[in-house]
């Protein structure tokens, strides 16, 4: 229900940016949104196929999870990363601006949402036999250096200049 209400209302803004955009591109809205009629019909696409996957049960192929998943990945961390860097002068890419990362980071959160919740076929055999011949990943050698603690009464005997 969450996943449908989200991509509702990103279909239903998207929409809206792109007929306005159309109509009036001097509108004070878009110093914050991109008035430009390839980024709108992109940001309207990301909407609609956010909408389509909201509304189904489940993934039909474990490829449709994954892709899913990766969007979801892709989608959030280019919006978080736009969000924080740009405001109306400066912007990440010239063609986005802050409202149009917020877009995006909404399409990913419900791209995400449906690949944590939906039921998905499982991993086909050819995908799982790759996986397994790749050589394991090196374990890490470190150790963190933990500084010896001294509880009270070996503080106060060390700061009052005894040994033990």
């Amino acid at each position: 229900m969450v996943t449908k209400s989200i991509s509702l209302v990103t279909g239903l803004v998207s929409l809206d940016v792109f007929l306005q955009s159309q109509l009036s591109s001097n509108d004070p809205l878009f110093l914050f949104v991109s008035s430009g009629l390839i980024v709108n019909l992109l940001m309207v696409g990301l909407a609609a196929a956010a909408i389509y996957v909201s509304f189904r049960k489940k993934f039909s192929s474990w490829y449709a999870y994954v892709l899913s998943t990766v969007l979801a990945l892709v989608f959030i961390c280019v919006g978080f990363m736009g969000i924080f860097y740009s405001d109306y002068i400066h912007s990440l890419w010239s063609a986005l601006l802050p409202l149009d990362y917020i877009l995006m980071m909404q399409t990913g959160i419900v791209f995400g949402i449906c690949s944590l919740s939906y039921d998905h076929a499982n991993m086909p055999d050819n995908v799982r036999q790759r996986l397994n011949n790749l050589p394991p990943l090196p374990k890490p050698n470190f150790v963190l250096p933990v500084p010896k603690t001294l509880h009270p009464p070996q503080l106060l005997r060390h700061l009052a200049g005894g040994s033990h």
